[in-house]
């Protein structure tokens, strides 16, 4: 074992620290000092006074670099001492001049080895960083794929039992299982994106896009997690906020479900708010002001400032029982940073907190996210218990410029309805079913819509229901007369918009549980499928059918779907169709630089499991020709559609 004394890079650590101390001190003062001793004595023997800050400086280095000084000194001593005495002259100048080149060559030396060694360590820091983050790469390739193959199967699989008609029961057991996956799954890319922050290959994508829709996407996915809880989620959106806007949405969602899912899960009891209001700073430029707000456990004024920090949770005595990779938050102010926005937070401990995120957005269309027809003409008179919801509504009327009036009992109800001819009567179904009967003559004119928490049966198909939250877009529509019904198949995670009954199809994947999902996510397209389990087997099927898509997975056993692919390319010399045919790239793989890799080699398109059907029908709405789509005129549409 190697002496730690002996040891270069130990330098003054081995002395005791007021010795290290008096070395730094004095090192120049002493050095000075000597040069002037020589001047003011005349000594003959310069170099043994100006040896010693060389021992100064070689020590303040390192151990050896002193060693050989002190050395140096000694062995002149013993020459001047021993030696000079017979030639004075001749001697003193021939030690003189060999010690002076001595000492010359150890200070350089000394100065060259330090300056290697920091250069070396530096390439050595660098180096093992730079495997660090291989390795850490690699490690999240492989748990990335590991993970994602299973929960596709998960989330596909309910997905698909969620579009089969069954009990409300089993609609309600089964998307509990579909939030959880996604709740999973939701921890996975923060991990992820928490990499590609690291890696600085966080990537903002802006688009065209519909902020009713992204809204909708975000509030259906949040009050699925308050099912069951003492927490009412209320939204308030600004009805003039313009309806399609250029950013990225996907980032934007993502920072909006970090924080309302830290709102929920921090909230045992009282309310969750999410309200959205917009400020025009230029002709096609938007301000958006995003708040959160909750009655939850608040956060303590010494814990604000860590807040954002990655792998953070605080006050984790009385946060034990909270999930989380204490990602979320610090994922948020990276990314709304890169797409030019800021990110805050006020909070009072045990009273709640509010959080708020001001983002820069382009104006696609100053078309407004919602508008009444003929506002001056109707009026709500809304009779709900739960005053944060009641608030909420009469905040919404009021935005598109409808009269609105709350009331607190049903004898108050009743007085106004008898006063007054309303429009529309807004009543929590728990509330109508207890005065149904009382509220019939009074409301001969005016237009019942229930208020419905998630898993509430209306047995009434005539009855008008308003899902909770309710929110401009989500009134705007019952006040235009389109209804609100509950339907899994008509809410934000899946819409089909077209069918391609002449399409051809190709799935290639080697597990069968992977090639029903899919499948089964095509069902509703009418689309001619078939299914192949290996790279081999795709080439062969390619050869003798001409596809309008194929969706490839990417590790197969024997041959990868990018050799796979490959191999497809290169037949393009014999027909052009093999160099044409999109190819998706279908794969658990979700790590930084997976899509460009798959682009450089030869696919059209990239789809990560587990399957989001909004992604799958935007590839297929792309890549499936025009002329094979045939177009899907929805309810809601012909509602639109109705003078």
């Amino acid at each position: 074992m190697k002496n730690k004394y002996l040891n270069e890079n130990s330098d003054l650590r081995l002395m005791p620290k007021n010795v290290r101390l008096l070395f730094r001190i004095f090192n120049i003062p002493v050095s000075l000092l000597c040069v002037y001793l020589v001047y003011l004595l005349n000594i003959p023997n310069p170099m043994m006074i100006l040896i010693i800050p060389v021992v100064f400086f070689a020590f303040s280095d390192g151990y050896w670099g002193g060693t050989m000084s002190g050395m140096v000194a000694v062995v002149y001593s013993l020459f001047f001492f021993l030696v000079m005495t017979e030639d004075p002259k001749g001697m003193e100048k021939a030690i003189t001049i060999i010690l002076a080149v001595t000492a010359i060559i150890v200070m350089i030396g000394k100065l060259k080895s330090r300056e290697a060694k920091h250069i070396n360590s530096i390439a050595k820091l660098k180096e093992a960083a730079e495997q660090h983050s291989r390795h850490k790469t690699d490690f999240l390739a492989r748990m990335s794929h590991e993970i994602r193959t299973p929960m596709n199967a998960i989330i596909g699989m309910t997905e698909l039992a969620l579009r089969a008609d069954k009990l409300d029961s089993a609609r309600e057991y089964i998307l509990t299982v579909k939030q959880a996956g996604a709740n999973l799954l939701s921890i996975i890319n923060d991990i992820l994106d928490f990499s590609k922050i690291e890696t600085g290959k966080l990537e903002i994508v802006p688009g065209d896009y519909s902020f009713s829709s992204l809204l909708n996407d975000v509030i259906c996915i949040i009050k699925m997690r308050v099912i069951d809880s003492q927490v009412c989620f209320v939204v308030n959106a600004d009805s003039g906020i313009p309806g399609t806007l250029f950013g990225d949405e996907i980032r934007i969602r993502q920072v909006l479900l970090n924080i309302l899912g830290n709102a929920v899960k921090y909230t045992e009891r009282g309310f969750v708010s999410f309200s959205v209001f917009g400020e025009k700073t230029d002709e096609d430029i938007i301000n958006l002001t995003m708040e959160v707000a909750d009655s939850g456990r608040g956060i303590k004024p010494e814990d604000l400032p860590k807040l954002f920090e990655e792998y953070t949770q605080v006050d984790l005595e009385k946060n034990r029982n909270v999930e989380g990779t204490g990602l979320g938050l610090a994922i948020a102010r990276h990314t709304v940073t890169a797409m030019g926005g800021e990110i805050g937070v006020n909070s009072e401990y045990g009273k709640g907190s509010t959080f708020t995120v001001k983002l820069p957005q382009r104006i696609r269309s100053p078309k407004p996210l919602a508008q009444v027809d003929n506002p001056a003409e109707k009026s709500v008179i809304v009779y709900e218990r739960r005053e944060p919801y009641a608030n909420s509504i009469a905040y919404a009327a009021g935005n598109l410029g409808v009269s609105c009036t709350l009331v607190s009992s049903a004898t108050e109800l009743l007085e106004k309805m008898a006063k007054t001819d309303y429009s529309f009567l807004f009543i929590s179904l728990e509330l109508y079913k207890n005065i149904r009967d009382s509220i019939g003559k009074p409301a001969s004119n005016t237009k019942i819509v229930a208020l419905t928490e998630f898993g509430e049966n209306v047995l009434d198909r005539n009855l008008n229901v308003l899902a909770m939250p309710a929110y401009s877009v989500s009134l705007a529509n019952i006040l235009n007369g389109m209804s609100d019904r509950f339907s899994y198949c008509d809410s934000c995670e899946f819409s089909v918009k077209f069918t391609a009954p002449d399409a051809h199809v190709l799935i290639v994947d080697d597990a069968n549980t992977n090639l029903k999902v899919a499948q089964g996510l095509l069902l509703p397209y009418n689309m001619q499928v078939d299914l192949r389990k290996s790279g081999k087997e795709a080439i062969e099927a390619i050869q003798s059918k001409n596809y309008d898509l194929v969706f490839m997975d990417h590790k197969m056993p024997e041959m990868f779907g990018t050799e796979a692919v490959e191999r497809i390319r290169e037949m393009g010399t014999l027909d052009p169709y093999y160099s044409s045919v999109p190819i998706v790239a279908l794969t658990a793989d979700a790590v930084s630089g997976t899509k460009e890799m798959f682009l450089e080699n030869g696919f059209n398109d990239y789809l990560s499991k587990p399957i989001d059907t909004v992604k799958l029908g935007s590839i297929l709405e792309t890549w499936i020709s025009k002329s094979k789509q045939k177009s899907i005129v929805t309810e809601s549409d012909k509602l639109r559609q109705t003078p």
